[in-house]
């Protein structure tokens, strides 16, 4: 597609298609699997460590190792050391080489480390699953750039919330399952290993899937309707053939002096403290400090992530409508949406921390709301890049991501530095308020620095602006609802 025949599309929007579900929506269901994949390949370790260093809770047929609360830390974050190399150049790779080549290298080679890591625990010790966990993070980086590149290309701007939002969502419920039956897979026959060789085995089934039925960009795509191709071009407005975009520059410069998309990764941040440090803890907190068992704890923990599932559909139905219908700009539905997921749900992790510990129901209450209504971040920060630039959208991620990820290792590590008793309450107190504390802080530079506007430097000579933007056609935008 030339540059010409990008500024004709933007002035005359094609037709939305009779059909109500589309290949856009397959593709968003593949990219739903894939998340879900994701967090599980991520999630299991946090419930295979507490069965790996207590076999008695769990089943006493397969090793036990006596690793301490500060190696088992090391343990947790050693995967996103590895995802910490990968995530700035993985926007580029899925610019230069097609997303979906990258996400299947990525969820192939994913996928066989986690199966090896039983075996690394044997053969190498501690060191080993580091190791191995490190490697799963490397590929596992690509994954969050190459699904916003996915997105900037397959998903108009009217369905932005509910397809991306869907898609993101997965990996909540892959939080949930992963967390559910992990539990249950420690104390069967197959005993903790069977965590990772079912997670493994998983993604790799997803990859042929994929391989067959996935496309970098609807130009690419086999199954797409003339129709629906044009209907997505034209709402986007701009390039989405990977052969074109490759060759687009990106305006280094101009997007690190992009306030807007500083505050955008001060949000990143804390949000991925925050995730961190409840994915990682909060089996052990249920565990230690609320007194259940291997199997009850498993269950509880998975139970605030099924929340945050079904909380993040009602949010995303809802950014869309109040866009769609303009009763708020895009970004200030950014910014309410991310202050319910950070004000709202920080506030009530101050609850949980100054709850007596003796109250394990309303603990367990306290963590499902905080959890669920931290989905609303969802409809605020993450989707932003989209935003701000939806042709460098991969790439933004990729360098916002970074600065979560390394949230994401310190949280772990902080955690393990302070928990040197897993069943002392006040140095859970000082875990919760320090998470509550960054929500704050992060999400009041949120709201006075974030747009939600396309910003100048998203268009070039290949690119070009827009002469008349069919994101201004509102009216057509509540026709196309």
């Amino acid at each position: 597609m030339t540059a010409t025949e990008v500024q004709t599309l933007k002035s005359d929007r094609a037709p939305k298609p009779e059909n109500l579900i589309g290949v856009r929506h397959f593709q968003c269901l593949l990219l739903f699997i894939l998340s879900n994949v994701n967090h599980g390949l991520r999630s299991n370790t946090p419930i295979a460590i507490v069965a790996m260093t207590d076999a008695q809770g769990a089943n006493p047929d397969f090793p036990e190792y006596k690793w301490t609360p500060s190696t088992q830390s090391y343990i947790l974050s050693s995967f996103f050391w590895g995802y910490l190399i990968s995530i700035l150049p993985a926007g580029l790779l899925a610019r230069r080489f097609g997303a979906k080549n990258v996400l299947l290298v990525a969820c192939v080679c994913s996928s066989i480390a986690c199966v090896f890591i039983p075996t690394g625990a044997q053969i190498g010790g501690w060191g080993f699953v580091c190791a191995l966990r490190m490697l799963q993070g490397l590929f596992q980086g690509c994954f969050n750039p190459c699904l916003h590149t996915l997105l900037s290309v397959w998903v108009p701007p009217s369905e932005r919330s509910r397809l991306a939002g869907f898609v993101y969502a997965g990996g909540y419920l892959g939080n949930v399952v992963t967390t559910a039956t992990s539990g249950l897979i420690a104390v069967s026959s197959v005993g903790w290993p069977g965590i990772y060789y079912i997670s493994g085995s998983i993604g790799l089934v997803w990859a042929v899937l994929y391989f067959f039925m996935g496309s970098s960009s609807p130009e690419e795509s086999m199954y797409i309707s003339t129709n629906e191709k044009s209907y997505i071009q034209t709402c986007l407005g701009q390039v989405t053939a990977v052969r074109v975009i490759r060759h687009i520059k990106t305006p280094w410069k101009k997007v690190f002096t992009s306030l807007p998309f500083y505050a955008l990764i001060i949000a990143h941040f804390v949000g991925n403290w925050n995730s961190g440090t409840m994915t990682t803890q909060v089996p052990t907190y249920i565990k230690n400090i609320l007194n259940y068992d291997m199997k009850e704890s498993a269950l509880l923990s998975a139970l605030p992530y099924f929340v945050k599932w079904l909380t993040s559909f009602a949010f995303s139905a809802l950014s869309d409508f109040i866009i769609n219908h303009q009763y708020f700009s895009v970004g200030t539905s950014r910014k309410f949406f991310n202050s319910i997921g950070t004000y709202g749900s920080g506030l009530i992790l101050v609850a949980l921390a100054l709850l007596p510990y003796d109250q394990p129901i309303t603990a367990i209450v306290l963590l499902i709301l905080s959890v669920g209504l931290s989905s609303g971040a969802m409809f605020g920060y993450l989707l932003n890049h989209l935003d701000l630039s939806p042709i460098h959208a991969g790439i933004l991620m990729g360098i916002s991501n970074f600065a979560g990820t390394c949230a994401s290792v310190v949280a772990p590590l902080f955690a393990g530095s302070v928990l040197n008793d897993h069943k002392n309450a006040y140095e859970w107190q000082i875990v919760f308020f320090v998470a509550a504390g960054l929500k704050f802080v992060g999400n009041t530079v949120y709201i006075i620095f974030a747009k939600g506007d396309i910003q100048p430097w998203n268009y070039s000579t290949a690119n070009p602006a827009p002469i008349k933007a069919s994101l201004e056609k509102k009216d057509d935008d509540k026709e196309n609802v």
